[in-house]
């Protein structure tokens, strides 16, 4: 079960700026001035092997500043990079990412700077060079309780509040200053991660209808300053989750309060909660009890309803992700065969796409099961959507 009222480690939120910067979703870093968000984003560069640039936003006061300098030698205007721009396009072009920029201070930029920003932050471009592999990070410190910060910059990160935490660095104080464990992404098992966690959003999207845009939200209070659901923020939640299985972070309660936490800093607190909250309330069988015996779909009522059909059908998906074995493997496709047998195969159509593109090693290249999906998984020529 999610615990929403888990409490937040350190620890914790250094997993998930490493998280967000592998998949390139990084935060906004919302902390105190010295509560050491510079500090561990270097630590964290450090262990992954990446180059960090600080840029610190107080200084610029032209857009210019941040895109470069213009230039219309040719009667046409083009942005002429900085030397440490420069310098990031001839990193490792094979590496995603391959550089970390750090915006410090974003909070404390004026509008039209923000406004730069968002070019910056979400489509990784300064004027004419785009940096397509590098994580962009960026730094504030809160003002009256909210972030002064754009919506639209907000919708285009997420934000991971960094506390003081007293006892902990009085902790460091005492043993030094380690750079941290950082978790390691697995990106071929992210990109399948990613499908199982987008139809478990689906599902619980299928039974509310106000959770999308905050200015149609008639049960969620949305506040300034502060994370809020739409379609992009739902997607950034979806596939930091992902990043987490793809990592080997185990659904413990640490695990799962991650999950939560990151979700929180993409659509905010309330739709996050009602999400995991939904999640953690369907009466569903455990995937390791449905593996081997399928018919305990039927025997618990999973048949009765969509949500609870796509819901146990994903799940199972993630454990078998997780466990990455074949024994594990084959048993999947028994249940997957057995939705189908009950005419529920579209239910497990993405399902079989998903099991059928990560075969754990050593797995046979087919087994009996799969052949009521193969119209799915080998569809004629002509007719591959």
């Amino acid at each position: 079960m999610f615990n929403t009222s888990a409490a937040v480690t350190e620890a914790m939120r250094t997993h998930a700026l490493a998280l967000g910067i592998q998949v390139q979703h990084p935060p906004i870093l919302v902390g105190s001035p010295g509560g050491g968000k510079s500090s561990v984003v270097a630590a964290i560069c450090r262990k992954l092997d990446l180059p960090l640039h600080v840029l610190p936003i107080p200084d610029k006061r032209e857009p210019a500043q941040i895109h470069g300098l213009p230039d219309t030698g040719d009667g046409v205007v083009h942005w002429l990079p900085f030397e440490w721009q420069k310098a990031f396009c001839d990193l490792d072009s094979a590496r995603t990412p391959n550089c970390v920029v750090l915006f410090d201070d974003i909070s404390m930029a004026p509008a039209y700077i923000q406004h730069s920003l968002l070019q910056c932050m979400h489509d990784r471009r300064f004027g004419d060079l785009v940096l397509e592999r590098a994580a962009m990070i960026g730094a504030a410190n809160p003002a009256s309780g909210s972030l002064d910060i754009a919506a639209a910059l907000l919708n285009r990160t997420w934000v991971l509040d960094w506390p003081d935490d007293t006892l902990h660095f009085a902790d460091l104080l005492r043993t030094g200053f380690p750079d941290p464990d950082v978790p390691v992404v697995d990106r071929g098992l992210w990109a399948q991660a990613k499908q199982v966690w987008f139809e478990l959003l689906a599902a619980y999207l299928d039974t509310v209808s106000d959770l999308l845009r905050p200015d149609s939200s008639t049960t969620l209070e949305i506040t300034d300053g502060q994370p809020f659901p739409s379609r992009r923020s739902w997607v950034t939640a979806m596939e930091l989750c992902a990043a987490a299985d793809a990592a080997g972070i185990a659904d413990e309660d640490e695990g799962k309060a991650l999950k939560v936490l990151m979700t929180r800093g993409c659509v905010g607190a309330p739709a996050a909660n009602s999400f995991f909250t939904w999640l953690a309330g369907l009466p569903l069988p455990k995937p390791e009890e449905i593996l081997g015996r399928p018919g305990l779909l039927t025997e618990r009522g999973v048949f009765d309803r969509v949500d609870r059909l796509w819901v146990a059908v994903f799940a199972l998906v993630r454990y078998t992700l997780f466990k990455g074995d074949v024994r594990t493997w084959k048993d999947a496709w028994q249940v997957l065969s057995y939705v189908a047998e009950q005419g529920k195969l579209a239910f497990a159509a993405n399902a079989a796409r998903v099991l059928n593109g990560r075969r754990p090693k050593g797995a046979p290249k087919s087994v009996p099961e799969m052949a009521a999906f193969e119209q799915i998984l080998h569809p004629p020529k002509g007719d591959r959507n």
